[in-house]
């Protein structure tokens, strides 16, 4: 009598959008054999073998592949795809689209204050997939401290920490700054040379030691994950908190660009900072990892808070900005040159406006307050070569 050879059985199933039914058909199928109808034969391969105590290797070693294709199937299945990471992925290069999310209410999210204004970049924590910011109006204090999750679509304004209840002024600016990798996020208190540091984790704010050194209200924050620090950038003078020293030095102190409202932003794709710009300055510096210093050619347009927007490009690593009369240009890192692009922004950069770089999902997500419409809107940036 000739066997007939045994169908595969996911083969009747593959192709129908569902990968990980094989691991589970295989995983349940096996199961079903172990606990429920030939356990010892499984294991000993007879049950005559069972009584002499014989093992039979192989059925161990189909114990061993189940493991390994139930630990298999689980990596291969992963975390389901987000509402952002689908938007993402239909989203065409070189476009801006709005995204739409739940909680992003002006009253209940932002207190009803135009927490946006005077605002740079927020911070992305890649880790736990939020975007956090914390921001205020003008002698409103305490500033709002504000989170969007990737996993929920969802924002929540968090509570309000304890170093943060004293505080009435200014602005976020470029005070906002994550260690993505790391599950960090930052904010350097306006006016202060005190930085605080949130663990989403733990769900607990610790203050980094206090920087001795000229600080206002325009400073700008980034964090260098090759060298594992945390950048703060004002005028002209540029200073690094190494995490591992834990302290501050300074790199320099003749980066001149705006006396304040600077900007900071990391580059993945260049593994440089790009920081510069303030009042009256389209001036660009690239730190490297070694932590040199190199002057960039100058912007088409004012670069900072008040003047544009600024952030890098997760994908290709270009600064992209966006001008207070919604102008887009994009500076590249590695040939230091600037191209303005044809696509507008739905929005002016500058005043009322944040954004964070979706690493993963490669976008960057804009979000406004009240004055530009509590939109939020992807952008998919269509990069020139290496």
């Amino acid at each position: 009598m000739v066997k007939r050879k045994a169908e595969v059985p996911w083969k009747r199933i593959q192709g129908k959008g569902l990968p990980t039914l094989k691991y589970i058909y295989f995983l349940l199928h096996h199961i079903y054999v172990l606990v429920y109808k030939d356990s010892q034969a499984y294991l000993f391969g007879s049950e005559a073998e069972a009584k002499r105590g014989n093992v039979n290797m192989s059925g161990y070693s189909n114990l061993v592949l189940v493991g390994i294709l139930a630990w298999s199937g689980l990596l291969y299945a992963g975390e389901p795809k987000t509402a952002l990471e689908l938007a993402a992925e239909s989203l065409a290069p070189g476009a801006f689209a709005e995204f739409k999310t739940e909680g992003y209410e002006y009253q209940t999210l932002m207190r009803g204050e135009d927490i946006l204004a005077y605002s740079g970049k927020a911070g992305y924590d890649a880790r736990n997939r939020q975007v956090h910011l914390i921001g205020q109006v003008h002698l409103k204090g305490p500033p709002v401290h504000i989170r969007y999750d990737l996993a929920t679509n969802a924002w929540t304004q968090m509570p309000t920490s304890e170093w943060a209840k004293p505080l009435k002024w200014f602005h976020a600016y470029e005070n906002n700054a994550a260690d993505g990798e790391g599950g960090y996020f930052f904010h350097n208190a306006s006016a202060s040379g005190l930085v605080h540091r949130f663990e989403a984790a733990k769900n607990e704010w610790t203050t980094l030691p206090e920087l001795k050194a000229p600080h206002g209200h325009g400073m700008a924050l980034a964090y260098f994950p090759e060298r594992r620090s945390l950048i703060r950038y004002l005028g002209k003078e540029v200073w690094e908190f190494n995490s591992a020293a834990g302290q501050w030095a300074a790199l320099s102190k003749e980066a001149a660009a705006g006396p304040y409202h600077n900007l900071a932003c990391y580059s993945a794709g260049f593994k440089t900072v790009l920081l510069g710009g303030g009042n009256g300055s389209g001036q660009l510096y690239r730190l490297d990892i070694q932590g040199k210093l190199n002057a960039s050619k100058p912007a088409p347009f004012n670069l900072g808070v008040g003047m544009s927007l600024t952030e890098c490009d997760p994908a290709s690593g270009e600064l992209v900005a966006v001008s207070n009369a919604g102008k887009v240009a994009a500076y590249h890192p590695g040939q230091d040159t600037w191209r303005e692009l044809a696509a507008a922004a739905p929005f002016k950069g500058g005043h009322g406006v944040s954004v964070a770089p979706i690493r993963g999902a490669g976008v960057l997500f804009y979000f406004s307050s009240a004055p530009q419409g509590m939109k939020v809107w992807l952008y998919k940036h269509a990069a020139q070569g290496k």
